[in-house]
């Protein structure tokens, strides 16, 4: 079998839900459920169709009378929250003085206009014991905002938000 196809066999006429329930490994789940008709005709073949894809009409396709799924490859960045005196660091073994505490929002737009927002903590990484370390992971490529919600104790907040832009194979940051 070829990687990536799956074939369905004794199929009748009719109307089917089409549902990913678990991606493959680095891709996003299809957040939406799409209805598929399958429509024989009289020398025995049949026809298949896209009746309803409400959310993401992008996201499956007919090609050649077969169903294409385009699932969508997801990325991760790492933010280090460091005290000032590490500001002449030049590579990530010069920062001594990692601070844990500091929340951070993340939020963007989805594309149905609707705004997601992700809150997370400073921490000492469970595995390295590295400390001041913050993962987002999950996202697709887009623009977000990084925002400092609240400093680490004895220290002031940033005043500036991040704008954070994820293409394939590329994080891009600058301030707002």
């Amino acid at each position: 079998a070829l990687k990536g196809i799956l074939t369905f066999t004794g199929i009748r006429s009719g109307k089917y839900i089409l549902e990913e329930i678990k991606a493959p490994e680095g891709y996003s789940l299809l957040a939406d459920r799409y209805e598929i008709s399958v429509i024989r005709d009289s020398a025995g073949g049949f026809k298949v169709q896209i009746t309803k894809a409400d959310k993401n009409p992008d996201r499956v396709k007919i090609i050649e009378n077969k169903i294409a799924v385009f699932d969508e490859r997801v990325y991760e960045f790492t933010l280090i929250k460091t005290d000032i005196i590490d500001n002449a660091a030049t590579s990530l073994y010069g920062i001594k003085n990692r601070l844990d505490g500091a929340e951070f929002t993340l939020s963007w737009k989805l594309s149905n206009g609707g705004n997601v927002v992700v809150r997370k903590k400073t921490e000492t990484d469970i595995n390295t014991g590295e400390k001041g370390i913050l993962r987002f992971s999950g996202l697709t490529a887009g623009v977000y905002t990084l925002k400092e919600t609240e400093p680490p104790k004895g220290y002031a907040p940033l005043n500036k938000e991040f704008e954070i832009t994820i293409t394939p194979g590329l994080v891009n940051t600058k301030p707002v």
